[in-house]
């Protein structure tokens, strides 16, 4: 479903996030100014589409209209990867569950702990994150 038929749903009996559709930043604020009941109840943001800085931004107006915040990659490398665990780590309020897991296309293992490290220094600090 594209993005402009998102933002005439009608009200769904359950709920639904918006992925995709964030690229366009008109129909990202349009989605995100739905009322709650027609609205998503999450926005899945995959910073290697939309850039860091504005998925942060993403991540704090859809907080602060009470939604959700999905953090994903797009089977990104390492660093794509790296970027969005930054992310997930960087939100002012915890995320829910993200899709943040290794894959076949990483040139690092990262681990197979269900949480992200920390980082040891400031920036992506991609090299720290890898866990063995």
């Amino acid at each position: 479903m594209g993005g402009r038929q998102l933002l005439n749903l009608p009200t769904l009996p359950f709920p639904w996030a918006a992925d995709e559709s964030l690229e366009d930043p008109q129909r990202a604020a349009a989605l995100l100014a739905l009322p709650s009941s027609r609205g998503p109840a999450a926005a899945v943001l995959k910073p290697a589409m939309l850039g860091l800085v504005r998925a942060m931004s993403l991540a704090q107006a859809a907080a602060s209209r009470g939604l959700g915040v999905i953090v994903t990659h797009s089977l990104d490398g390492d660093l794509g990867h790296a970027a969005a665990c930054a992310l997930a780590q960087a939100l002012p309020k915890a995320p829910w569950p993200c899709g943040l897991a290794a894959h076949a296309g990483l040139g690092r293992p990262v681990g197979t702990k269900p949480w992200l490290v920390a980082p040891a220094s400031q920036g992506l600090d991609w090299a720290d994150r890898l866990v063995p």
